[in-house]
Formats: C-alpha cells, sequence, structure tokens
C-alpha cells in the first residue's frame, strides 16, 4: 500500500521535501506518528491533517493511493 503525503510551509522545509510517498501505514494517526519519528523537528509544529482533502480530527484508516496532506496554519490576505 502507497500513500503520497503533501508538505506546506514550514514543514515542507523541514522535511526537505513537499512531497513524500509512504508504504504499508494503515491510518492516519499511524502515520503522523512515523513522520514525527523520522522528522523530529515537526513534532513541536502546530498543523492539521486532511485526507483526500478532507480535514481528519480523529484517527483514519488508509488506503491504497489515499494521500494526506499536513497543513500549518495559514495567514493571508
Amino acid at each position: 500500500m502507497q500513500i503520497k503525503v503533501l508538505l506546506f510551509g514550514e514543514l515542507a522545509q523541514l522535511a526537505g521535501s513537499a512531497e513524500l510517498i509512504l508504504q504499508d501505514i494503515d491510518s492516519t494517526n499511524n502515520a503522523n506518528e512515523m513522520l514525527k519519528s523520522k522528522f523530529p523537528q515537526i513534532a513541536s509544529k502546530k498543523y492539521i491533517i486532511a485526507l483526500n482533502k478532507q480535514i481528519v480530527k480523529d484517527s483514519q484508516s488508509l488506503h491504497d493511493g489515499d494521500e494526506l496532506a499536513l497543513l500549518p496554519p495559514f495567514s493571508g490576505g
């Protein structure tokens, strides 16, 4: 199973890439914990998670081809 992870803003800078591919991750919580483990500096940042362009608050099951996005706070005008 393959999941695409999109990172924005400072999160992309900290990870060194705006897009990552994860293998064999079964839930949004597990994906989040794996990313924090791989990129410890992300753990202290605030962000929300979107699964297939829908914001999720609780852990969701992942399926092959799903897309996660880590969205830091945005400001604009």
